[in-house]
């Protein structure tokens, strides 16, 4: 399989309609994937997971994510919290979201 295959085999698996080209990140996820061996199965997989840390980690207030920050990220996910809101208030300090989600996250507690 090429890679325009792989790419719009991998669009036509997504549960939703999606046309026109890929954001660069995922783009550039779906490329690696492709590069490094892996099936639409193994992507989509790979994909899922870059989501659960991506969703909750563009919350912090650093710049860049820390192995500490995703092992916070990973243990609020075992413990059944799902949404970025309730892994954020599970796992984070208020300090460490950014300032314009803390009242939403925090629900005006500690913020």
């Amino acid at each position: 399989m090429e890679l325009g295959e792989y790419y719009e085999e991998y669009r036509r698996t997504l549960a939703a309609e999606f046309e026109g080209a890929f954001p660069k990140d995922i783009a550039s996820c779906i490329v690696a994937g492709y590069y490094a061996g892996l099936s639409i199965e193994q992507l989509h997989t790979f994909m899922a997971k870059r989501a659960e840390i991506s969703s909750v980690s563009v919350a912090l207030v650093n710049e860049n994510t820390s192995v500490s920050d995703i092992e916070k990220i990973v243990r609020a996910r075992e413990t059944g919290r799902v949404y970025p809101a309730e892994i954020l208030r599970h796992a984070f300090e208020p300090d460490e979201v950014k300032e314009n989600l803390r009242a939403e996250v925090f629900n005006d507690k500690n913020a």
